[in-house]
């Protein structure tokens, strides 16, 4: 599933939407290894902490995801001047939620990211999101 009336983009290996008004994001990447769920965001921290600023980590846990454990990490930031996606806006202040799982030997990684003071308002959907994401056949 995926929010109503945002843009898409297909790359190779990723899919990402983004809201008309740009202040929120989902992104959905295939890994194709055999990495731990936990490894995928343990080199996510380190990827964010050097392009982003005031990285608060907001807790990181286990979770089950349609029947297979998965990790998820959320966390805020602000963005830097070199932001490495075409959405992002340097200075703005971000909140977002990373879920890692394997299926297979194929890592899935879903972003859900929202500007900071849309964050709680946008919960409910983020959750109905995240939740419905399933392997095509």
């Amino acid at each position: 599933m995926r929010p109503t009336g945002w843009r898409g983009a297909l790359g190779e290996a990723y899919t990402e939407w983004t809201r008309r008004d740009g202040n929120a994001h989902l992104g959905v990447e295939a890994v194709y290894a055999s990495l731990d769920p936990h490894q995928i965001i343990r080199d996510g921290q380190e990827a964010l902490r050097q392009n982003a600023q005031n990285v608060v980590n907001r807790g990181r846990r286990t979770v089950t995801h349609q029947g297979v454990k998965a990790v998820q990490w959320e966390f805020s930031w602000t963005a830097g001047e070199a932001g490495d996606a075409p959405w992002v806006r340097p200075g703005t202040r971000y909140h977002e939620v990373r879920r890692a799982l394997a299926i297979g030997d194929t890592a899935y990684v879903l972003s859900w990211t929202v500007t900071e003071e849309q964050w709680q308002r946008n919960r409910p959907l983020m959750r109905q999101v995240i939740n419905s994401f399933t392997v095509g056949g």
